[in-house]
């Protein structure tokens, strides 16, 4: 590979379930109409040591800080919500901290998946992460309610990039590696992930900065991850994916209709759903405009990607065939409704219905 070190951090074992073609004078192993990916960029032959280099052991601490600050920006500010309110508000708008972040989160996923796809990744995580450093600083010096806001939409970005660590450490490991170490980055979080209510308030009751820790928290482990990521992650770039393409020919093939119709959608939909029975009655006009007009959009979406657009779709709905796919989608959906709204719902109950210090309320959180 180009670069001293991208044979060291990236492998895949079954990469021999892609079409072998010889194209031009180069072997290309994985051949579809996406990609030509040359043999080359498949890492099947490590390097003494692998496991041990620095490019391994950088892009691992990569991604548990990335994975950190991804907890860090959301858990805690979100268990916040009211004690927030009161030190730079009031403003009806709150609720939109947390809201803004997982809209950024909800649109950022399948751009960022499918884009570092075809483009390569480094830097996409390096850009992410780099996101969530200024996310943080945003929330460190805002002043009122709608910069914190504006800063929960990058943060909700970068989350995206930074929860999709997955994808990037299934093709540093063999595949009967991936389960240990996609847990082990997971629980390098976990701190945060599970007493983050507790930690958020604990640092209102016993500092003078109060909830802007968790902030400065995220400055300095994004800064950490970009840092790591800079120096560390190079994945095979674009001319490793694409042996028979430019940049520009690429670009050329990729469904910015579907990216307007997606993200326009979703913003749509969402916003609907946010602002039903709280911002406005849910038989509002503006409450079922949002929804109907975001659905039809997303459905729109999907036809476009099905059957209007011939380059590289923003979703390839073939992967909707594969039943384990699915089910596993359908999953996630699942968890991450329950466990997105209620870092928002529980805690503001437990702070109206339940007497206590704040750190008793963290506790029930």
């Amino acid at each position: 590979m180009a670069g001293a070190n991208k044979e060291a951090i990236y492998t895949q074992d079954d990469a021999e379930s892609g079409h072998i073609s010889k194209h031009g004078d180069d072997e290309v192993a994985i051949h579809t109409e996406t990609f030509a990916i040359k043999r080359e960029a498949l890492g099947e032959h490590l390097p003494p040591h692998y496991w041990r280099s620095p490019a391994f052991i950088g892009t691992v601490a990569a991604l548990c800080f990335g994975n950190i600050s991804n907890y860090v920006s959301w858990v805690l500010p979100s268990n916040s919500l009211l004690l927030i309110n009161e030190s730079i508000g009031p403003s009806a708008q709150i609720s939109w901290v947390a809201l803004a972040y997982t809209l950024g989160l909800a649109v950022g996923f399948l751009i960022v998946g499918r884009l570092s796809d075809i483009f390569g990744r480094r830097w996409f995580f390096i850009g992410g992460n780099f996101l969530a450093l200024v996310s943080g600083i945003l929330g460190a010096v805002a002043q009122d309610v709608n910069t914190l806001i504006g800063g929960n939409i990058l943060g909700g970005l970068a989350g995206a990039v930074q929860i999709s660590f997955t994808i990037a450490i299934a093709e540093l490991v063999p595949n009967k590696h991936r389960p240990l170490w996609v847990a082990a980055i997971f629980f390098s979080s976990f701190e945060f992930a599970c007493f983050g209510p507790v930690l958020a308030q604990v640092f209102v009751a016993n500092t003078v900065p109060g909830w802007r820790v968790s902030y400065f928290i995220n400055i300095a482990v994004s800064a950490m991850s970009v840092t790591c990521f800079f120096f560390f992650y190079h994945p095979p770039t674009f001319q490793l994916l694409h042996e028979d393409r430019t940049k520009m020919q690429q670009l050329k093939r990729q469904d910015f209709i579907g990216l307007f119709l997606f993200t326009g959608g979703l913003i749509l939909f969402i916003m609907g759903l946010s602002w039903g029975g709280a911002t406005y009655p849910w038989d509002s006009a503006h409450v079922i405009a949002c929804i109907v007009v975001g659905f039809l959009t997303l459905v729109g979406f999907v036809l476009w990607d099905a059957y209007g657009h011939h380059g590289d779709p923003l979703l390839p709905l073939h992967l909707f065939k594969t039943r384990g796919y699915l089910a596993m989608v359908l999953t996630a959906m699942v968890g991450s409704c329950v466990y997105y709204s209620m870092n928002v719902l529980w805690p503001q109950q437990i702070a109206y219905l339940f007497a206590g210090s704040t750190t008793h309320h963290g506790w029930l959180a």
